[in-house]
């Protein structure tokens, strides 16, 4: 199996978080990303090689809130929600 390297420059969430709930959305953000790279990874035929080259400057998904993003499968929505968007870029 191939290994896919992702590079996050810089992760922007807008909306109404409190400091309280920003402690808890860090650990959201690590199980999503980690969970969109177990995504690309498992895509039939997807490998560096496929995607060399590939940049996208700014990539935006679907609006969710904090209240979805801390529920239990929150992590796994948001993975869903940028893997969904990165297709779309690749496409």
């Amino acid at each position: 199996m191939s290994h896919l390297h992702l590079n996050i420059g810089d992760i922007v969430l807008t909306g109404g978080a409190d400091r309280s709930e920003g402690a808890a959305l860090e650990g959201v953000l690590r199980k999503a990303l980690q969970t969109l790279a177990e995504q690309l990874s498992a895509r039939p035929g997807w490998n560096q090689a496929d995607l060399a080259g590939v940049i996208v400057d700014r990539l935006e998904t679907t609006p969710l809130t904090v209240d979805q993003l801390l529920q239990p499968g929150g992590p796994e929505l948001l993975a869903d929600a940028l893997l969904d968007a990165i297709l779309s870029e690749v496409r």
